[in-house]
């Protein structure tokens, strides 16, 4: 039984020393783009392209872009070469799915990461609380093996220090 008081005795140490982490996509940065000044700058033009990309104004210039396209290809205006028909329109089609689903995707991206990191918060908020709870639970338990080594009996709440937690 001295082993078993030993190790209930580190792990309230440990528990009591652990200290908590939040960890947010912002700090992750060096771990994903590497460090140095090329990768700041990979990072930057990164975030810039995917917050240019994925935006519902991105979809919108795309699609206004694809219609305009075949408006101008329909009406022969200024036309040197035709697109014939209907390879170009059928290689349009393909490419009009690929294109209005890239902004798409990168918004979605986007506010999924942002949901992640508010899950992540919570889960971090509820996580400490529980390591409090588990902790507390490690001092009674702790406090009721030492009562039980030496012979005594603990009866109340306020023997076990539970004065604080009990209402």
């Amino acid at each position: 039984m001295a082993d078993s008081t030993g190790d209930t005795e580190a792990l309230l140490a440990k528990a009591r020393a652990h200290q908590h982490r939040l960890v947010l996509i912002e700090h992750t940065d060096g771990k994903v783009y590497g460090q140095g000044i090329v990768a700041r700058i990979n990072k930057a033009i990164a975030v810039k392209i995917t917050v240019a990309f994925g935006s519902m104004w991105a979809l919108y210039l795309l699609v206004a872009w694809m219609l305009g396209w075949i408006a101008w290809q329909q009406s022969g205006v200024g036309l040197i070469i035709k697109d014939p028909y209907p390879f170009g329109f059928v290689l349009f089609l393909s490419n009009l799915i690929q294109l209005w689903a890239l902004p798409a995707i990168l918004v979605g991206q986007n506010v999924l990461a942002a949901h992640a990191d508010l899950r992540s918060t919570a889960d971090h908020e509820t996580l400490e609380l529980l390591h409090a709870i588990n902790t507390t639970q490690l001092e009674i338990l702790q406090k009721l093996q030492r009562s039980a080594l030496s012979g005594d009996t603990l009866n109340t709440s306020r023997e076990l220090g539970l004065t604080d937690h009990v209402t």
